[in-house]
């Protein structure tokens, strides 16, 4: 069976105190994975490390089938991320700030707007399109976050807390 993502006695202390500890994790194509945890558990600790936003204290990443950190580059081209706090240029507008997230991702310009486009359509804020990212409400800016992600049509999605602060039809 082909995996996804494969951890190997992942670890992490910060300190003395131990987050995660020898996690051995298998995830294969196709399918949907979730974190289920209490507060202060590791869910967000496991994700920094998923995408190397953070450096375990020891054992091995495996993405596509490739070493994470080490192929961090080649590795993100084909994953959407999403983080617990999403991060935006809060002056932009949506329909800017995607754009522009599609054309850091590698997207021509037209084919960047277009997928901004169709993709603010896909989380329910088209109308809002030329609305400065700092005039929307928490909600708004989640959603604005969930389609940051999936620019490029990502092979895999990496999601932290991604219906906090969305309604329940959200």
């Amino acid at each position: 069976m082909e995996y996804i993502i494969e951890t190997k006695d992942l670890t992490k202390f910060f300190g003395k105190r131990n987050i995660i500890y020898h996690l051995n994790l298998k995830v294969p194509r196709g399918v949907v994975y979730g974190f289920l945890g209490p507060n202060g558990a590791g869910k967000t600790t496991t994700i920094k490390m998923l995408t190397a936003a953070l450096r375990p204290t020891y054992g091995e990443i495996r993405i596509f089938g490739l070493e994470m950190p080490q192929r961090r580059v080649e590795i993100m081209k084909n994953v959407g991320y999403m983080p617990e706090v999403p991060i935006a240029y809060e002056d932009m507008t949506i329909f800017d700030f995607l754009t522009y997230m599609g054309r850091l991702s590698g997207l021509k310009k037209e084919k960047a707007r277009e997928q901004a486009k169709e993709l603010m359509r896909y989380v329910g804020v088209g109308r809002l399109a030329l609305n400065k990212i700092k005039e929307l409400s928490s909600g708004q800016k989640q959603r604005v976050a969930f389609a940051s992600a999936l620019i490029g049509n990502p092979e895999l999605l990496i999601l932290d807390e991604p219906t906090a602060n969305l309604d329940p039809l959200g």
